[in-house]
């Protein structure tokens, strides 16, 4: 009897602590996923939010760098859990990972004039054509691996967009949310491109989806019931007509 009282006790110690405890979740500006300036946040932080509220886990959210970020969150330091997270074999070592609370899409922006252009998840089709890409930014292997694609690297996200819409490059390699983000920015400061964001195509088939997580460090104690509880209202609230709005105004088209 004294084993069960015990063992109760210690149970129900377990789910106070993780009741009352406060996670502080930190990641870096990455609009409109996460962006600072953004009502809640950005829409992807207003979606793990809710989910965070309904299962009742005491959270706080920062903002920094994010190579700083991974480090101490990794030991459960100031920080015990990163959003949003892509995936990785390393990083698993480190964090637990939540279902995906979204979805990202890798692909191909053109000019939308440039009917002819035509992409087919295959990169022959598009011999001939000049592929912009950030440096040491990972594609998809056939990409990164071809000797034959005519890629021109860029410094950043920035100097690539700025070749497009010059018409210095046929194709730049970006993030449909991200890069859709920064052209919007970056038409709007400077009006010499005589474009609007209309006159920029996301092309379909996109050449890779990668999710974004909630993951929160091995680190601290009841990771896997937090996330175990997180990933249950995440799934209640992917339902909601709120979220599901969200959803569908943010799909690539």
């Amino acid at each position: 009897m004294k084993l069960k009282f015990a063992t109760l006790f210690l149970m129900l110690f377990s789910v106070s602590v993780l009741a009352t405890e406060k996670l502080v979740i930190a990641g870096d500006n990455f609009p409109p996923y996460l962006d600072r300036t953004a009502a809640n946040y950005g829409w992807a932080w207003h979606i793990a939010r809710l989910a965070l509220e309904q299962s009742q886990i005491n959270h706080q959210f920062e903002f920094a760098p994010w190579a700083r970020v991974l480090e101490s969150a990794a030991q459960g330091k100031r920080w015990q859990a990163v959003f949003p997270a892509y995936y990785s074999a390393e990083r698993a070592k480190h964090f637990y990972y939540s279902e995906p609370v979204i979805s990202t899409q890798l692909g191909l922006f053109k000019l939308r004039k440039n009917k002819d252009i035509i992409f087919n998840d295959d990169f022959s089709s598009l011999d001939g054509y000049t592929i912009g890409n950030c440096r040491n930014c990972a594609v998809r292997e056939d990409f990164d691996a071809s000797t034959t694609i005519d890629k021109v690297v860029t410094n950043n996200l920035e100097s690539g967009i700025r070749m497009l819409l010059a018409g210095r490059i046929d194709l730049l390699v970006g993030n449909y949310h991200v890069s859709q983000a920064k052209i919007v920015e970056l038409l709007k400061e400077d009006t010499s491109y005589s474009l609007t964001i209309e006159d920029i195509e996301f092309m379909l088939p996109v050449i890779q989806e990668k999710p974004l997580y909630l993951a929160i460090s091995k680190q601290v104690k009841g990771h896997k019931e937090l996330i175990k509880r997180f990933n249950k209202s995440l799934k209640s609230v992917k339902t909601q007509a709120e979220v599901l709005q969200i959803y569908q105004l943010n799909e690539p088209h």
